[in-house]
């Protein structure tokens, strides 16, 4: 319905493991570009991840997740120190 609010899934580890995962398959099958994962790409991980955990995310949630997960990892590997 219009104007319904949609209820927010709680993001945890599991999810975070399984959405990594997919998109490293998707990689390895040929489905990524140099400027990202295309098109068919998202949607089938968007169609595994769903099924998975009974949940109805669209493909723009799945790619904000990845990308802040990306980020939080890039973040982590600068804080190492750096130890010949």
């Amino acid at each position: 319905m219009p104007g319904e609010k949609r209820s927010r899934e709680a993001w945890d580890l599991p999810k975070d493991a399984m959405l990594i995962s997919l998109l490293m398959h998707q990689s390895d099958i040929g489905r990524r570009a140099e400027s990202g994962f295309k098109k068919e790409a998202w949607t089938e991980v968007r169609l595994q991840f769903n099924s998975k955990f009974h949940t109805d995310y669209r493909v723009r949630v799945l790619w904000i997740r990845a990308t802040l997960q990306m980020l939080d990892q890039a973040r982590d590997d600068d804080e190492q120190p750096n130890i010949p």
